[in-house]
């Protein structure tokens, strides 16, 4: 690495900006030297044909597609850190790719329409910062638009190409699961549409929307949870998936709480992890141990300055969590999701165990613990009233 610095030092020549030698200096210290090596040697191109200053070094290594590239951003992190310029921000590009995408899975006459909805979305959430609000995520635009695109499906097996022409049966038909969410997209979409006059009459004004009592999502089979802990006690599987895996079905974790857990919150010795806001550390059991244990392993091989367990090919060279998209897709291949994992193991303690247990051991509110019961509750109240 010394080696190559030098040399292309001296390539450079009076060319050289005074902070290259520093870049590399970083880029050496918190990544393997091929990585390394990668990124400057396309800095180094970029300084050859022409590129002096570090805004026009950023513009130059971006890559083509939705992500800026991973040059890009490890560069622009060390120019803002440095002081000398802004790092390249490609959330909203990424956002902008993802709603593309949900609204390319409308037909041709449906898609305008979406599209305008979309933007009303973000005109929304605009005017709702400069009045001090969040107003709504990219996610929940993102949700409501792949429910939108859903409905379209069922629409098109019906020969349906004209929002005018859906009718509140058609909408029944389409509320079969998932009735919280879908109802308040379908709703907020055709009051937009009323509103543009591209319907005159409201089809979701007719549904009888009662929110289902209980618990009533997934949950793992225990012949499924006993193929995928057979599946995470083998040794040949991703360190990630196992560690991530064995966290949400036996302990509950959450993927924010995998994204955020930091090597230094495992103790392997006192078998026992801290995992989020939870008030207790977390014993975990010889499986998770051993998954663990391997995460720990395959990171210690890493050359990376990131703190956090869960270690990706873009994040070994910062110090932010993982993308929340890796720990959704990282067990696309088996069929589940975090969510799921981590509903089993949830509902499993409320029925066996009591609510108030739920609610102190995973950090939930006492409202959100009740609503893993199977069996209804008139009065939350009672079933909270006697503090342990």
């Amino acid at each position: 690495m010394t080696t190559w610095a030098q040399g292309a030092l001296a390539r450079l020549g009076q060319r050289c900006p005074g902070w290259f030698e520093a870049l590399a200096l970083d880029m050496s210290a918190r990544g393997s030297s091929a990585n390394a090596l990668e990124h400057l040697r396309q800095v180094e191109r970029c300084i050859l044909a022409g590129a002096g200053d570090p805004e026009a070094v950023l513009e130059a290594v971006r890559a083509s597609g939705r992500s800026v590239g991973a040059t890009a951003r490890l560069v622009g992190e060390f120019f803002e850190r440095e002081g000398l310029c802004r790092a390249l921000d490609d959330t909203d590009e990424r956002a902008r790719g993802r709603r593309a995408r949900r609204l390319g899975r409308l037909g041709p006459s449906l898609r305008p329409v979406v599209g305008a909805f979309a933007e009303h979305l973000l005109g929304q959430r605009k005017r709702a910062r400069l009045l001090g609000s969040n107003g709504l995520s990219d996610t929940t635009i993102e949700h409501r638009l792949a429910d939108i695109a859903a409905f379209g499906a069922l629409l098109g097996e019906r020969g349906i190409d004209d929002w005018a022409a859906v009718s509140a049966g058609d909408v029944d038909a389409f509320l079969v699961a998932n009735m919280n969410s879908r109802v308040a997209s379908l709703r907020a979409f055709f009051a937009f549409a009323k509103q543009r006059k591209v319907v005159l009459v409201d089809p979701t004004a007719g549904v009888d929307h009662r929110s289902p009592k209980g618990f009533s999502g997934r949950v793992l089979l225990r012949s499924e949870q006993r193929e995928l802990l057979g599946r995470w006690a083998r040794p040949d599987v991703n360190a990630n998936e196992r560690a991530a895996g064995l966290l949400s079905l036996l302990h509950g974790a959450g993927s924010y709480e995998l994204r955020h857990l930091l090597a230094e919150d495992i103790d392997l010795d006192r078998s026992r992890v801290v995992l989020g806001r939870r008030r207790f550390a977390v014993p975990v059991d010889p499986i998770t141990v051993a998954a663990l244990r391997a995460c720990l392993a395959a990171r210690e091989s890493l050359v990376t300055e990131n703190p956090h367990l869960i270690i990706t090919k873009d994040s070994r060279m910062h110090t932010r969590p993982c993308s929340q998209y890796y720990v959704f897709h990282l067990f696309d291949d088996l069929g589940v999701s975090p969510q799921v994992l981590r509903q089993t193991r949830l509902v499993h303690v409320a029925h066996r165990a009591d609510p108030r247990v739920l609610a102190i051991a995973f950090g939930l509110t006492e409202g959100g613990a009740l609503h893993y019961m199977a069996d209804s509750v008139d009065h939350e109240e009672l079933a909270f009233g006697a503090k342990p």
